[in-house]
């Protein structure tokens, strides 16, 4: 065995790989010319999708009596209804939680509070509501919300990681804002 069979092997080997890397980049290429032909009416049914969504939600939001009972029904694979909020821990000052958190539940408060002093969201989403009171913190957003969603987000999946995969949040932003 000597020097030269290694070197004659490693070349064999750089140049697949360098074949490799080609084949690659040309799918590559491929796909991103692709993309870029279909995006412009990927982002016009994406648009009137919202539109139909929002539609639809205004026509849910002027008819709650429809939503008693059940409150959400499924049509044409769309869920449409109302639904509870799932709420959100609001509190004021963090320190005055903190303190009211070591004087009013001392024994949870390694549960309760970070290291840094920061009351945690998801230790306090876990008391009751007269506990929170105590502590200073109120609970927003549980109100009844309408909901329009589709039951197999597949389609909102590959949507959305076709414009990410494109690097294009701008694109991505105007989506989601319409």
């Amino acid at each position: 065995m000597s020097l030269d069979v290694i070197d004659t092997k490693a070349r064999v080997y750089a140049d697949a790989r360098d074949r490799l890397q080609a084949a690659v980049a040309e799918l590559q290429a491929a796909m991103d010319a692709l993309k870029r032909d279909h995006l412009p009416a990927i982002k016009r049914h994406l648009r009137r999708a919202f539109e139909h969504e929002n539609e639809l939600r205004a026509l849910v939001e002027q008819a709650p009596h429809l939503f008693v009972k059940p409150r959400t029904v499924v049509l044409h694979g769309i869920q449409l209804g109302f639904e509870k909020g799932k709420g959100q821990i609001v509190f004021g000052d963090a320190d005055t939680v903190v303190n009211l958190i070591r004087k009013k539940l001392p024994d949870l408060a390694d549960t309760l509070i970070v290291a840094k002093y920061t009351p945690m969201k998801k230790g306090l989403a876990q008391l009751s509501a007269q506990q929170l009171k105590a502590i200073g913190c109120t609970v927003e957003g549980t109100e009844d919300r309408v909901i329009v969603r589709a039951v197999d987000s597949a389609v909102d999946k590959l949507v959305n990681a076709l414009l990410k995969s494109l690097g294009d949040e701008k694109a991505l932003a105007e989506a989601e804002a319409i």
